[in-house]
C-alpha cells in the first residue's frame, strides 16, 4: 500500500518508511521535527508541491493524537499570539508554493532545515525573543515556511530554543500549534486545489508508520532526557539536509 502510494522503488520505499517511523518519534518526544524529517527524505524522489501536503496532513494526525494528552502544558497566550503571525502568512507561502520553480524550492526547504538545525544545536538564547513582536515575527516566519515547504515547527522550535523555554511547555506548546497551522494550511491547499486525490492517498498510507513512531516517542518522553533525543533529531537533520542539499546543487 505504501509503496504503491509513494511510486518509489524498493531503495526509495526503504528510505521513506524509515523517515516516516522516525518523523513520527521525533515529533512524539520533542513536539516537532516530523515534518522536516518527512519533507528531507520524499523530496529526494519527489516534487515540494507533492511532498508538501503530505507532510502538512501527517501533522495534523499526530497533532490529533498529542492533543488531549499535552494541552494542560500548553503557554496558551503564546500559542494565541504565535497563531495570528502564522495565519497572515500562510497564503504567501502557499503562494511561493504554486509560484516558485520546484528545484528552488527543494534548495531553500534543505538549506533551512540545516541552518536551522545548527542554530538550535548552538545553544543560543535571545532574551529580547520574550517579546510580543518578536512572537508574532516568529509565527509570521513559520507560516509562510509552513505553506512553503510544510516547514512550521522548526522555526518555532529555534523560536522557543532562543527564549530558553522549559522543554515540557517547549514540546506542548509546539505539538498543539503544528496542529492548529496545519489545520489552517490543509484549508488553504483546498482553496488552490493541492489536495489532490495523490496527496490523500500518500497521507493515508503513511500514517500507520508515523503513529508508530509517535508512540514510541510520546511513550520515551517520560524516562528520556528530551535534550538528548532532540539532539539525536537535529543531528539526523543536519545530515539529511546536507546531503540533500548536495544532491539537488548537483542535479541543477
Amino acid at each position: 500500500m505504501t509503496g504503491l502510494a509513494f511510486g518509489l522503488d524498493l531503495g526509495g520505499l526503504l528510505i521513506a518508511a524509515a523517515a516516516l517511523f522516525i518523523g513520527g518519534f521525533a515529533r512524539g518526544l520533542t513536539g516537532f521535527g516530523n515534518a522536516a524529517i518527512i519533507m528531507a527524505a520524499l523530496t529526494l524522489f519527489l516534487s515540494p508541491r507533492e511532498v508538501v501536503p503530505v507532510a502538512v496532513g501527517l501533522e495534523v494526525v499526530a497533532g490529533i493524537i498529542q492533543l488531549p494528552f499535552l494541552w494542560a502544558q500548553v503557554n496558551r497566550k503564546l500559542l494565541a499570539t504565535l497563531m495570528v503571525g502564522a495565519v497572515c502568512a500562510t497564503p504567501f507561502g502557499v503562494l511561493a508554493l504554486v509560484a516558485v520553480d520546484g528545484e528552488t524550492v527543494r534548495l531553500a526547504i534543505l538549506a533551512f532545515i540545516l541552518v536551522a538545525s545548527v542554530v538550535l544545536l548552538s545553544g543560543l538564547a535571545l532574551p529580547r525573543a520574550k517579546t510580543t513582536l518578536a512572537t508574532l515575527a516568529a509565527g509570521a516566519v513559520s507560516g509562510f515556511a509552513n505553506g512553503a515547504a510544510g516547514l512550521s515547527g522548526l522555526p518555532i522550535a529555534l523560536f522557543l530554543a532562543a527564549r530558553s523555554e522549559q522543554a515540557t511547555m517547549m514540546r506542548a506548546t509546539l505539538a498543539i500549534y503544528i496542529l492548529l497551522i496545519g489545520l489552517a494550511t490543509l484549508a488553504i491547499f483546498a482553496w488552490r486545489d493541492l489536495l489532490i486525490p495523490e496527496a490523500i492517498n500518500r497521507t493515508a498510507a503513511g500514517t500507520p508508520l508515523m503513529i508508530a513512531g509517535l508512540i514510541v516517542g510520546m511513550r520515551s518522553f517520560a524516562y528520556v532526557s528530551p535534550s538528548l533525543f532532540r539532539r539525536i533529531t537535529l543531528v539526523l537533520l543536519m545530515a539529511i539536509a546536507a546531503f540533500g542539499t548536495a544532491r539537488t546543487i548537483l542535479a541543477l
